[in-house]
């Protein structure tokens, strides 16, 4: 299966790190040259984002590097879609590798490729997934690593366009695309939690940046609010086509 590794020419610790755990398992890949949100002109992320929607769905402003995120993945779906190829496994650079990927990446490409609808198989852990297999999911909230097939790249492509959440949104993504969503079981890579590593470590998320502020570290009132304004912005979002 080809393999699609998501990049920042400025990562290229990153990059070194992959390219020791592919030539360890005999694997190619291709690298696609990430969008950096931060050098990004305001215009060019201005019009790849719904500003309102976002806002309804995440409750505050899309990030430079949440948007530069995206638009990297709609890159490699590109491809995808460009290479005609039956199904792709897109990954970052964060993800590593665990015992059992290569068998695992051989039995996901039969999975999607074999059947005629859009499918995503989601090879990172997910709360929501039970069971042994390739097991239907409603939601994940990762990126790190996911076999797509053709049918899926295209409609995921559509769907993300313009983008109305982050792109790890799978749930918004496979209603509004219109394809099937399941996670391997068990999960055969792993990638560091949203924000677990320091902001300044080389493997640090590239969607954070000095303004986030997690939920947990508000102070009651803001806890408070910002929890009133995420019921308002999910019920104009459903509320909306």
């Amino acid at each position: 299966m080809k393999l699609y590794v998501i990049n920042l020419a400025r990562r290229k610790e990153r990059m070194a790190f992959m390219e020791r755990q592919f030539a360890s398992l005999g694997l190619g890949f291709e690298r696609v040259d990430a969008v950096d949100g931060i050098q990004l002109p305001e215009e060019e992320r201005s019009k790849a984002v719904d500003g309102f929607r976002w806002w309804c769905s995440q409750g505050y402003r899309a990030r430079a590097g949440e948007i530069g995120c995206a638009l990297s993945h709609r890159k490699a779906l590109a491809k995808v879609v460009e290479s005609g190829l039956p199904c792709a496994c897109i990954m970052e650079d964060d993800v590593t590798l665990g015992e059992g990927f290569c068998d695992a990446l051989e039995s996901a490409e039969g999975f999607a490729a074999s059947q005629a609808d859009a499918k995503v198989v989601v090879m990172t852990p997910c709360e929501a997934a039970k069971g042994e297999g390739f097991v239907r999911i409603p939601w994940a909230r990762s990126t790190g690593c996911y076999v797509v097939n053709q049918e899926a790249a295209r409609k995921l492509l559509a769907a993300t366009s313009p983008l109305t959440s982050t792109i790890d949104d799978w749930r918004r993504w496979s209603e509004r695309g219109g394809f099937a969503l399941y996670a391997s079981c068990p999960a055969v890579c792993s990638q560091a939690p949203y924000g677990s590593e320091p902001f300044d470590s080389p493997f640090a998320s590239d969607t954070r940046d000095v303004s986030t502020v997690f939920v947990s570290e508000m102070k009651p009132v803001q806890r408070f609010l910002h929890k009133g304004l995420r019921i308002v912005g999910r019920t104009l979002d459903k509320l909306l086509p």
